[in-house]
């Protein structure tokens, strides 16, 4: 979960270099309108293909949470007449790479192959969401492996600490349930409840689909109607309730037998059509969002080697966005490091940031583009970024001008709306230790 959110934050928030050629997208439609964005790239024999649904965990049924989760490591699990083995072996002849995965809301499909087998690789595909076997020995191979992760992740400071902030933040809400679900409902889903899910959330009107590598618009075209023709029409999924979280100026405090704290914070977020979200980002790259040069690394990692990583992202879920931070210190720092990062949030609600803080957090915004037209899976993913949230086709045109027209009161007006004492919560896992029970007030 944690690495979608990075993965989604971090397409969203990289620039194009200021003397980058921007590649020209081109927008494909099916006969039946199924449309997608297609950079055609023919200096490589290898096509990306990155499909997400608008749908996600959210969707699960209650008591099946973990439903989507589970019919996302069961998609290569044998489709057709393909049990799982022919089916992977298929993959693997051809050297077709794919991955699933399932956040919240959105559902998340890759598929790289060679030029040379696309055809064999979208008839693959389209088995998968059409014609998926769901065999009885496949579930059970999967829930055990889902439940392994879950024997893991108890042992894991991190996860716990970001479960029980979830919890916290979201006590009867959906929303605060783990993506994964719980061993109890992990253990309750059966292939009624994935057939219900793969036939009531996969649709051609909520699909998303971003295509590029060795690949002509006419191919696309032709591939995308024979893999994606069985697909419902509309999807009949509900869409969950938008949902405030419940922030608390009192650390939530959950014992663990380790000699280091994770720390989780959370603030209000905001949604990305929102007219202040990239004044958000550039402020989010100030406060925690670069390794190197933010104010919290600068701060609390450099200055005084009380961390041994702390960084912010956002959280851009369409139903509860979130602003989150992540610390892991040692237990006896624990209560100093929380006090820091209350800190250097009150100076900036305060008193926004420095004329150079923002010089160089834009510089670096715009200039960071790290190879993602040279890389066509990692431009897939952008394309397919770009219509889910509807950017427009001429987003990369025009993306590093919203990152250059931020200026100072920008900042200081979307501090002054989301850094607010009452919007902050922290959880701490880890030894019992004394830590601040109330760390909301203004210093």
């Amino acid at each position: 979960m944690l690495r979608i959110l990075f993965l989604i934050s971090f397409i969203f928030l990289t620039g194009l270099p200021a003397q980058a050629s921007v590649p020209q997208l081109k927008e494909i439609s099916t006969e039946d309108d199924i449309k997608s964005l297609l950079l055609a790239n023919h200096s490589n024999p290898l096509i990306s293909v990155s499909i997400a649904f608008k749908t996600g965990s959210l969707n699960d049924p209650e008591g099946k949470e973990g439903t989507a989760y589970m019919l996302s490591g069961l998609l290569n699990e044998g489709a057709g007449k393909l049990k799982a083995t022919a089916f992977q072996q298929a993959l693997k002849e051809k050297a077709i790479e794919f991955s699933a995965d399932a956040t919240q809301d959105m559902f998340y499909l890759k598929l790289q192959t060679p030029s040379a087998h696309k055809e064999t690789a979208f008839s693959l595909l389209g088995m998968m969401l059409s014609d998926l076997r769901l065999d009885r020995d496949a579930i059970n191979r999967v829930r055990s492996q889902i439940l392994a992760i879950h024997k893991m992740e108890e042992e894991s400071p991190k996860e716990i600490a970001y479960k029980s902030l979830r919890k916290e933040l979201f006590p009867t809400s959906s929303l605060g349930n783990k993506v994964s679900g719980t061993p109890k409902s992990i253990a309750s889903i059966r292939k009624k409840d994935l057939s219900f899910f793969l036939k009531n959330n996969f649709a051609k009107d909520n699909i998303f689909i971003g295509v590029s590598g060795d690949i002509t618009a006419e191919e696309l075209k032709v591939l995308l109607s024979k893999s994606l023709k069985d697909l419902p029409e509309t999807s009949s999924s509900s869409p969950a309730k938008a949902t405030s979280p419940a922030f608390s100026r009192e650390v939530n405090k959950v014992a663990f037998p380790v000699p280091q704290s994770s720390i989780f914070f959370a603030m209000s977020g905001l949604n990305r059509n929102d007219k202040d979200f990239y004044s958000l980002y550039v402020l989010n790259h100030i406060l925690g969002g670069s390794v190197l040069s933010s104010r919290l690394g600068k701060e609390i990692r450099e200055k005084q080697g009380l961390v041994y990583g702390i960084n912010t992202w956002l959280d851009i879920n369409s139903y509860a966005p979130l602003w989150l931070g992540y610390a892991a210190t040692g237990t006896e720092n624990t209560a100093k490091v929380i006090s820091l990062i209350q800190k250097e949030i009150n100076d900036i609600a305060e008193n926004g940031v420095t004329g150079a803080e923002l010089s160089e957090a834009k510089t670096n915004l715009t200039g960071a583009f790290p190879l993602r037209f040279t890389s066509s899976s990692g431009m897939s993913d952008m394309l397919m970024v770009i219509q889910a949230y509807n950017l427009g086709n001429d987003y990369l045109n025009r993306r590093n001008g919203y990152i250059s027209a931020v200026t100072s009161e920008d900042i200081k007006r979307v501090a002054k709306r989301l850094l607010q004492a009452d919007k902050l919560s922290f959880t701490v896992v880890g030894e019992e230790k004394p830590v601040p029970s109330n760390i909301g007030e203004s210093k």
